[in-house]
């Protein structure tokens, strides 16, 4: 998400200036201290993330998937007028921003929440402790190959399915272990993705 950018044009020169720059920050945990409960969170991801989303939200509101993020925006716009939290992968999301950013321009109900990926979430919580995994989050450029990796997503879920095998907290993408949702680790997790307590009340 913050890679996206626009051409800039003026006179005879160009230059290139983030798009969403703003409008991601915007998004954050520190900066959405005023959300209102959501009816609904439309969760990006239809495998291990939908399942932890889900299970957060429990009985208290509706959760469901888009099925992928091409379809983020039409099932966005099929629950129209509700109140709602949007939940996606900020490190593969970008392309499919624009016209989603429109459409939350003029329908302030609709909440945006984008970590780099669940994946991220998990090994960002402390569950797998070392400094080396704090290093490789801070400077996520020094540590991957971009022709071996299509986004920085694909990258931190090779990342947490290498450093939990064999263990309690082996990682599949397929289907969520549920160990996660043990209150410990769901905490641990929830308490970097402080936000979505916010919206689920």
């Amino acid at each position: 998400m913050e890679e996206v950018y626009g051409i800039h044009t003026s006179g005879r020169y160009a230059d290139l200036r983030r798009t969403y720059n703003s409008f991601y920050q915007l998004y954050t945990a520190e900066e959405n201290k005023t959300a209102e409960p959501a009816e609904m969170i439309i969760v990006e991801d239809s495998n291990s993330g939908y399942d932890f989303f889900e299970a957060v939200a429990a009985d208290s509101i509706d959760c469901i998937s888009s099925g992928g993020k091409t379809n983020v925006k039409r099932t966005v716009t099929d629950n129209d007028g509700k109140k709602m939290l949007v939940i996606a992968d900020g490190a593969a999301f970008g392309s499919e921003m624009g016209e989603l950013y429109l459409y939350m321009k003029k329908h302030p109900e609709v909440s945006i929440y984008l970590p780099e990926s669940f994946e991220w979430l998990i090994l960002k919580s402390g569950l797998i402790d070392g400094n080396r995994i704090a290093d490789i989050l801070e400077h996520t450029e020094d540590f991957l190959e971009s022709s071996e990796y299509f986004c920085w997503e694909r990258f931190y879920t090779k990342l947490l399915i290498s450093e939990t095998e064999g263990s309690y907290l082996q990682y599949s993408k397929q289907k969520l272990n549920d160990v996660y949702l043990n209150p410990n680790e769901k905490e641990a997790i929830l308490k970097v993705a402080e936000v979505i307590k916010k919206y689920v009340g």
